[in-house]
């Protein structure tokens, strides 16, 4: 069994009136932080704390947005029942 949540594939990232970002949280064992993955970028950041984490994805997405990079719109993501 399985759930999809899908982007709006006709309009790009800037031009959906709602705009949500999928971030995926992680550990890192080997120096104890959070790692976080923004598909829609196709980068990743990190930080000691979850609210860290989500601070610093939201300030990348501001800084790609002002350099006009590619919000990749191609993202879905699969929540798996294993």
């Amino acid at each position: 069994m399985y759930n999809t949540v899908k982007m709006d594939h006709n309009k790009s990232f800037l031009e959906q009136s709602e705009k949500h970002m999928m971030l995926i949280e992680g550990s890192e064992v080997t120096e104890g932080d959070l790692v976080g993955y923004l598909p829609g970028l196709r980068l990743g950041v990190k930080g000691h704390t979850r609210e860290e984490l989500i601070s610093k994805a939201k300030e990348l997405i501001k800084v790609m947005k002002e350099e006009g990079s590619t919000f990749y719109n191609d993202v879905e993501y699969i929540n798996l029942t294993v």
